[in-house]
Parts: structure tokens; sequence; C-alpha cells
């Protein structure tokens, strides 16, 4: 019986999908069950996969949870080795990328501006075991409106333009342009990148409160100005409720959000401020709902 090339692409699509509902599973699964899944896929289809895991910044968190649970024999050796390479080069790049922020938010610091660090680094442990697993592509600050012409100014010093605003968000880059590509996903880059979310004065209510909440946390070592436990979650939850919505959701995304709410689970202090701060935002009770 002859097998036509649409039946063929069939059979892939279904093979992917097991691939790719394998990896979300090993986040949650005993290891026996892991081992079972992994086992029936191929060097063929690691390869295959090997995109999407990147795209989805899934790929070292997966990594990870291999060798945590010492299964690292589940998939073909050259694609660990790969994987393995690509954490060393990661690491670097999470290095490069904190050594940024902390320069970037004490020059602010200096000029007298109030400024928070969002995302990255400062996510809890809960949510983001080792920063190294995280795939960062660029820097996120929070300031007032009424220091953005000082924070452009500022962010002017180290090479940073303004490239494009969003609403209340502005885009900075600095360096050359167009050297970012899946080859070197990984790697401390030429091009660096800083979005400033702006939130309005403090006589403003619920958003510059956030600013007000903020504190001072000791991260590697280093003091760095990062929002609230709550507030961290809430914005979370903003944030995957948003591409939920839109045409794009990393799975990384996905992960981190559900080990933030696991870890969190019988804290019921934590919840109160999360219930408290979302009543203040409008739509962040449901996107939360939604989220979770």
């Amino acid at each position: 019986m002859n097998v036509g090339p649409i039946e063929i692409e069939s059979k892939q699509q279904t093979r992917s999908m097991r691939l790719k509902e394998a990896v979300f599973a090993s986040f949650h699964e005993p290891a026996p069950s892991i081992r079972a899944r992994l086992g029936e896929f191929t060097s063929r289809d690691w390869d295959r996969a090997k995109d999407w895991l990147d795209i989805s910044g899934l790929a070292l968190y997966f990594l990870d949870r291999l060798t945590t649970l010492n299964l690292e024999n589940c998939i073909p050796a050259p694609f660990l080795n790969q994987l393995q390479t690509n954490l060393a080069d990661n690491r670097q790049r999470a290095d490069s990328l904190f050594d940024e922020i902390l320069i970037l938010t004490r020059a602010l610091q200096q000029r007298n501006i109030n400024c928070c660090a969002l995302k990255g680094a400062t996510l809890p442990p809960e949510s983001v075991p080792e920063i190294a697993l995280r795939n960062q592509t660029d820097l996120d600050l929070l300031v007032r409106e009424s220091d953005a012409e000082s924070t452009r100014e500022c962010l002017a010093q180290f090479g940073y333009r303004l490239m494009a605003t969003s609403g209340s968000t502005w885009e900075f880059k600095a360096g050359p342009s167009g050297t970012s590509s899946l080859k070197n996903l990984y790697q401390v880059r030429a091009e660096r990148a800083v979005d400033v979310q702006l939130i309005a004065g403090s006589g403003a209510a619920s958003k510059s409160d956030r600013m007000n909440r903020m504190q001072l946390r000791s991260i590697r070592g280093h003091e760095l100005p990062a929002l609230s436990p709550a507030d961290i979650f809430v914005l979370q939850g903003q944030h995957l409720f948003k591409h939920i919505c839109s045409e794009h959701t990393r799975g990384s995304w996905l992960v981190e959000y559900w080990r933030h709410v696991c870890a969190r689970r019988n804290d019921a202090a934590f919840w109160i401020d999360v219930q408290l701060i979302a009543a203040q935002e409008p739509g962040s009770d449901i996107a939360i709902g939604a989220a979770t």
C-alpha cells in the first residue's frame, strides 16, 4: 500500500505534538513516566523539535529537569551536548544582562530617578530556579512618566537610542542592529535592548502604588530595586494573559507562572496581597484567573 505525502506529514505532526506534550509533562510527572514518554522519540524527532524548544524558552528548563532526575540518557547524546553548550552560553549571557541592569539602575538612581527592574533576575526562585536557565532577550525597567526624558538622557550615555513607543512602553536599543537570530540565541550579543515601562506620577492611584511598594532585594550579592512579591505575580498574570489573547505564547512563561502558583499555594498572606492589588487594577482579576 502506497503512503502519500499527506499521510506522512500527518504522522510527523502527530509525533511532533506527542513530543511537545512529553516535554511539558516532564515538568510534573515522575521519572519513570518521563522515561517512558521520551523513549519513543528518535534523533530525527529531536532535530525537528529543536527550534520549537528554543523559541518556546523551554530548552534549558527541560535540560535542568532531566539533569535533576538523572534522565539525560533519555535524549540523544548529540542533542544533549548541544543543550549543555547552550546552557554554558546562556550563563554568560545572563551574567552580562545582570551586569547591565545593575549599571543602568545605579546610573538612574544617581540622577535621582526612581526606577525598578522588572522580570529577569528579579523573578523569584519559586518561579525561576536559576536565572541562567531563562531565555532573556532584553531588559525591562519601570519609571515614572515624569522621569521619562531624564531616563532617555541617562540611557543615551550608554549608547541606547529610543527606537519605538507603544502606549506606555518606550523601546531602546544599543549596538549594531539586526545581529540577533536563533543561531546566537543563547550567546552574549552586541545588540542590546531595554524596554522602559512608564507609569503615572505619584498623584495617580493604583499603578503608581506599584512603584511605592518596590523594595531593594539582594540578588547575587547586589542590591537591585524590584517589585514586591505580590506585584511580581500580578504582572506575570497580566503578561501571560496578554499573550494568551494574542498570536504567540512562550511555553516557558506558562511553566514559570505554574511554578509560582504551586510554590505559593499555601501562602495565605501572599494571596491576600495579590487580591488587593488585582482589585485596584481593572482586568487583573480576569487576567490572573484565566492564566491560572
